[in-house]
């Protein structure tokens, strides 16, 4: 197989899939996910298959670190969309309160910026049914940044080696 096959298979395909769930799951129906943890995982799933495919298609036509940054980054800014339509659909719980927040999808893209970061202000929660999804998407954050500063390095020492 040619190698932009295999490229196109392997990488764009599967996120071009995660672009579509995140499209579906923040823009189009975030209803969907309203007390139905079955299909927040399922979703979760299914996002985390196409970036493993695309992290399979990274090693299989080493492609050289800045293309694999370029390609973790929408990576990673879909996942933070896909988790975001989940918050926004199923709901959040704001200090002790559970208020539903359907429509504020300002405060789910922010709780799952600081979920995906790690910072955890404190002021927005995971009802207790989805916990484990937000626990998921911490670890995600965790293993992304830490790629990501692997693949730094690289082109660091990649580009100091052509130099020197």
């Amino acid at each position: 197989m040619h190698k932009f096959g295999r490229i196109f298979i392997f990488v764009l395909t599967p996120l071009a899939s995660n672009i579509a769930l995140a499209i579906a799951a923040f823009y189009l129906n975030p209803g969907e996910f309203h007390a139905n943890t079955s299909t927040c995982y399922l979703t979760i799933m299914a996002a985390l298959s196409g970036t493993m495919i695309s992290f399979l298609g990274f090693r299989i036509n080493d492609l050289g670190p800045k293309h694999v940054v370029a390609a973790l980054l929408a990576q990673s800014a879909t996942l933070i969309f896909i988790f975001a339509g989940i918050y926004r659909g199923y709901g959040l719980n704001y200090g002790t309160t559970p208020v539903s927040l359907v429509d504020d999808w300002e405060s789910a893209l922010y709780f799952s910026v600081v979920t995906w970061t790690t910072l955890g202000y404190g002021d927005f929660a995971p009802p207790a049914d989805i916990r484990l999804l937000a626990a998921i998407q911490a670890l995600l954050g965790y293993a992304f940044f830490g790629i990501s500063v692997g693949l730094g390095t690289a082109i660091l020492c990649e580009r100091k080696t052509t130099e020197g």
